[in-house]
């Protein structure tokens, strides 16, 4: 529900002719540099090979929820599949002004798929969960 372009859509973009892009975060430079830097590098690897960022978090690329722990388990190679293609936005971009959410509910159904997925993950992990000490009851 956003309008991030991933390492794997640039192709795309250059096939119709837009190829200069400006990177996100270049205002908060002085703060993470060394993060920002990064982050654009895996960007631009995931570009030429996929497979570079397969098990980097998919956060990495959206600059607003870089920072967020709990979405810091959403890796490419996991949800990837999960994100909207960028070919529905070849066909039906026009319409994503007015139509979104009245007749279109692809990317909501995308988000409803990467939700169910992510809820699978932790409950999986919660049932690996042991608990560091057990409170019994104390008769005081």
């Amino acid at each position: 529900m956003s309008n991030n372009i991933f390492p794997w859509e640039i192709d795309e973009y250059s096939k119709i002719g837009i190829n200069k892009f400006k990177l996100v975060g270049r205002d908060e430079i002085f703060y993470k540099i060394d993060s920002y830097i990064s982050d654009y590098y895996k960007f631009l690897k995931g570009i030429d090979d996929i497979k570079t960022i397969e098990n980097v978090s998919i956060n990495t690329f959206i600059h607003h929820l870089s920072s967020n722990n709990v979405l810091k388990q959403l890796t490419v190679k996991e949800y990837k599949k999960y994100l909207p293609n960028i070919n529905h936005f070849k066909k039906y971009g026009e319409l994503c002004a007015w139509d979104c959410g009245v007749n279109c509910r692809y990317c909501y159904k995308c988000a409803e798929k990467i939700q169910k997925v992510f809820d699978k993950k932790q409950e999986e992990i919660r049932k690996r969960t042991i608990p560091m000490c057990v409170i019994s009851k104390v008769n005081i």
